[in-house]
Formats: C-alpha cells, structure tokens, sequence
C-alpha cells in the first residue's frame, strides 16, 4: 500500500463524514417542517484492490441519501384523508341543511302545518266570523310561505355546493399537474438531499389531492407513483389527467376526467370534500323532492275537499292552494282570488246553508289525520316529521362516521409521524458519530501526509 493511498482513504472517510454532517444538519433545520421525512445517509465500503497478492480497502462510498417512509402506512393514511374529509364536508354542509329545519322560531314547516289546522280549528267557534276567516287565510299564507322558503334555501344551498365544487377542480387540477411536474423533476438518484425534498413536496400534494377527491396512491418501482380516482388514473409517473364540471340534464354536478378520446364520468368515484358536497347535494335534492311532493299531495287533498263545500255566497269553493306542476314547493301558494276575499272559503255543506253553517269546516280539520301520503300510509305531519327524520339521522351518520374517520386518521398520521419524523435525540447521538468519524479520518490523512513528508525528507 502507499502512502498516497492511505491519504484517499482518509479522503473518502473525510467526505463521508461531511456529508452525514449534511444530512444530519437538514433533519434538524427541518425537525419542525410539515410533510418533513428524515433522511439517512448510507455509505458502503468501496471495492477492495490486490496487492502482492492481498486484497486491501479503498475506503468508503456514499451509497444513498435515504428517505424515511413506509408505503404500505402512507398509502392506508391517504384513504383515510379521503374518507375523513369526505364525513367532514358531508357533516357541516347536512348541518346547515337540518339549522333551516329548526321550530325555534316559530317559522318551521311543523309548526306552521299544525298553526294552519289550529285556525281551523278556532274558526268552529263561529265560521262566519270574518276575524277567524281571515286567520285561516293568514295560517295558510305562512304554511305556504314556509314551504316556499325552505325550498328557496335548499335551492340556494345546492347552488353554494355546486359553485364550490366547481371553483375546486382549478386547485385541484393545478396539484395534479404539479405532482406529474414534480415526478419529472425527481431523479431516480436516490442518493440527492434534494430529490427528498421534492418527493415530500409531492406526498403533500398527494395528501391534499386525497383530502380534496379522494384520491388513493399505489407506489411503484423507485419513486414512481400512480395516483387513482376510483379506476381511472390521474397522474401515471410524469403523464397526467385533468377533471372538468358539468351538469346532467337535471343539473346536478357531473365530473369528468380527461380521456385520449372525450372523457369519462367519475362523478360516483369522487371522494374526499368534493365527495361530501355531491353526496350532501344529492341529499338536498332529495328533500326538494319532498317538499314539492308535499305541496302538491296536501294542496289536491285540500283542494279537492275544499271544493266540496261552499263559501258565504253559496257558491261551490275553489282553490285554497295554487302551484305549479314540476316545482309545486317554489310556486305554493294561497290563491289569489281566495286571499282577496273570505267570504270565498267554503266552510258551509250545503249551498243553502248560513254562512256560519261549518259543514265542510268540520271534513276540512279532519285532513289533519288522513293518511294521503306516501301511498295512504302516513299523514301530513308524519310526512313532515319523516323529512325531518331523515335529516337529522343523515346528519348523526356523518357525524359518527366523521367522529371515526378522524380517530383513524390521528392514529395513521402518529404512525407514520414516528416513522418519518425527526427525533431530535437520535440526530444528536449522529451528529456526534459523524463529528468524531470526521476527526478520525482528519487524522488519517494528517498521518498519511505526514508520512509522504517524511519520505520526500529521506529521499533529498
């Protein structure tokens, strides 16, 4: 061996030894970084050289720079942002919903319904009185204002869901694009600090993209990723896949992903917030649908009674309720002709009857207890009360499950944070390694530079 090898040697010890320092030092500047995974720097023995028929050492080789990680956990940890942030969007958007339900105020649908029956009721006392008329015609303008505002409010809720999944696909595309950037750009070099540092950036976009749709991660070969929405891929290593919006012919949200040929409907694959906001606006929907199921069945029930009787003029009576077919709940309303005129409600049951006669008074309360919804299975107030019903079991579901997929979340993210974190205690035990391997292999090359001199001394 010579003397100038042992001064390699030392050299190679030396940058090994700096280059741990390196590493090390990152993992403490970024101990406190979000998405921050610790690195490891490996080193392997270089190949050994034959001389005078004995094999000798060259020193060492850095092998890598390390990430820490765990695929198997991170790709479990991404579902559950999905489904977490899917319960979450689902929970307040239905929360907001089951708020517009509230009898606090004396506002509600229940409460106006039965208020409606109980001036009825009040006007057994004397039908002809024109004060106790005039109530009835008052209970009815809020019962039907009561339907008409709370389809208003659903409407204009289904359209605040819509207009914030549509704003989302903007960010949403721009992230998918920037993993697919960011794949390019990460080399399959394992041994860079910085190709670290940009597949954390891309893992914190995978997340995000997991929390927003619901995408899930399968890690391929080095440090390629397919990122799915459902069965379709959205990014593929460097190729990537946009989403678009777009209504059905009822104009409920449609998304879309990008296709060599047009595109394909994903809107049942789609999870995570956007998720919870199509899910939460398939249920408003659903209560709209109610809603004008109610006006039109209680306003034909109502109607058709009504008509059976007669008003103060001896006239057959009219309607009480008006609406439009194909949005009954928007359009309820008393009529107008009614409204202008009490002496046109036709509590009487014979044409020939006083007006204080309350024959058809006493057929119009009994409504109250028909079963005319639901195929003669439930009243109006059992039809009310089962939307409400449905609300609010819709909105404990969510909770319970928002409850439990945010436990499975804080445990999967303590996991994987004991996996890829930094511990500051174990960085300083290296820093101390790598310091006292610094000053060794120094010392090698001290030795080894000493020895040259002391030969070039002999040789002179």
């Amino acid at each position: 061996m010579s003397v100038l090898n042992t001064i390699r040697i030392g050299q190679t010890g030396l940058n090994a030894a700096s280059a741990g320092i390196e590493v090390t030092g990152h993992n403490v500047a970024n101990a406190n970084t979000d998405g921050y995974h610790a690195r490891t720097l490996g080193t392997s023995a270089s190949s050994t050289v034959n001389q005078s028929g004995m094999w000798f050492g060259q020193g060492t080789a850095i092998s890598e720079v390390a990430r820490a990680g765990d695929e198997l956990v991170s790709s479990q940890l991404v579902e559950s942002q999905g489904e977490s942030a899917f319960q979450s969007s689902l929970y307040e958007t239905l929360s907001v919903v089951e708020a517009m339900f509230s009898e606090t105020d004396g506002s509600g649908l229940a409460t106006t319904l039965a208020d409606f029956f109980d001036s009825l009721e009040a006007a057994t006392l004397d039908p002809s009185d024109d004060s106790l008329r005039t109530g009835v015609l008052s209970a009815a303008d809020d019962l039907a204002g009561s339907v008409g505002s709370t389809y208003a409010f659903l409407d204009n809720t289904a359209a605040s869901v819509e207009g914030q999944i549509e704003q989302s696909l903007d960010s949403i595309n721009e992230a998918i694009a920037q993993i697919a950037a960011l794949q390019e750009s990460i080399s399959s070099d394992a041994a860079s600090i910085g190709q670290g540092d940009l597949l954390d950036q891309r893992d914190a976009l995978v997340s995000e993209l997991a929390a927003s749709i619901g995408a899930t991660v399968d890690y391929g070969e080095g440090s390629e990723i397919t990122l799915y929405l459902g069965a379709h891929a959205l990014v593929n290593d460097t190729a990537a896949r946009t989403l678009s919006y777009g209504t059905d012919t009822d104009g409920n949200p449609v998304i879309s992903i990008s296709a060599d040929a047009g595109s394909y409907e994903v809107t049942s694959s789609v999870g995570g917030a956007v998720g919870g906001l199509l899910a939460s606006h398939d249920t408003i929907r659903d209560v709209q649908a109610d809603l004008d199921s109610f006006a039109e069945t209680f306003a034909d029930a109502f109607n058709a009674q009504h008509a059976a009787g007669y008003d103060a003029n001896g006239s057959a009576g009219g309607a009480v309720f008006s609406y439009t077919t194909g949005s009954a709940a928007s359009s309820f309303a008393v009529d107008a002709s009614l409204a202008a005129d009490t002496d046109l409600l036709a509590l009487a049951g014979a044409s020939t009857a006083s007006a204080g006669d309350g024959g058809n008074l006493t057929a119009l309360i009994d409504i109250q207890d028909s079963e005319i919804f639901d195929s003669g299975t439930k009243t109006a107030e059992d039809f009310v009360s089962s939307i409400y019903t449905t609300i609010g079991q819709q909105v404990a579901s969510a909770s319970a499950a928002h409850e439990s997929a945010n436990a499975t979340t804080s445990d999967l993210e303590s996991l994987y944070a004991s996996i890829t974190g930094v511990d500051l205690d174990t960085q300083a035990v290296e820093l101390i390694q790598w310091q006292a391997a610094y000053q060794a292999a120094a010392r090698v090359i001290s030795a080894g530079d000493q020895m040259l001199s002391e030969l070039m001394d002999m040789a002179r």
